[in-house]
């Protein structure tokens, strides 16, 4: 059946290409995700989702909104907020921004981030989602301005939870 074929091909999709292979280094986001050892991507279940894996949000059944602020070695520091409204029972939109800044006397950096992020799920045990995202990245030294660069990016995902073990896979 159509469903039973959906159901292999997004299988195969997820086991041939693990987040590992296909995603760069990115700022984790979430303090439970972060508690995970960033193995966030099969979960997907709060509103940091769209930057672990937007298929995830789909399955967000009400407004979420998340904020995160973290101090690294004194230099730095992460923000993040993110917020997804679900558009229906199977529909959510989500928008998230992500800055992390280091800054001593003569270095200052700085990468933000912004997704806005879709999410649908056909049938109760498959979600697929997609970001499109801004990234921006200035860099100075002594308050002189070495370069910025900025571009734009997609990131796909899938979700399938399996009525036997491993129950999600992403």
């Amino acid at each position: 059946s159509d469903v039973c074929k959906s159901a292999a091909i997004a299988l195969i999709i997820s086991i041939l290409f693990t987040p590992s292979d296909l995603c760069e280094e990115q700022v984790s986001v979430g303090v439970r995700a972060i508690g995970m050892g960033s193995a966030f991507v099969p979960v997907a279940d709060d509103g940091t989702a769209i930057s672990w894996n937007p298929a995830g949000v789909s399955r967000l059944k009400q407004y979420t909104i998340n904020l995160m602020y973290s101090k690294l070695f004194d230099v730095g520091t992460t923000n993040y907020i993110s917020g997804v409204v679900p558009a229906s029972e199977k529909l959510a939109i989500g928008m998230d921004w992500t800055r992390l800044g280091i800054e001593d006397e003569e270095i200052n950096f700085s990468q933000n981030e912004l997704n806005l992020s879709y999410s649908y799920q056909p049938i109760n045990y498959i979600s697929v989602g997609a970001n499109l995202k801004y990234i921006s990245n200035n860099l100075s030294y002594d308050k002189s301005s070495v370069g910025t660069s900025s571009g734009w990016g997609t990131d796909f995902g899938i979700l399938l939870s399996l009525p036997f073990p491993p129950r999600r896979r992403g």
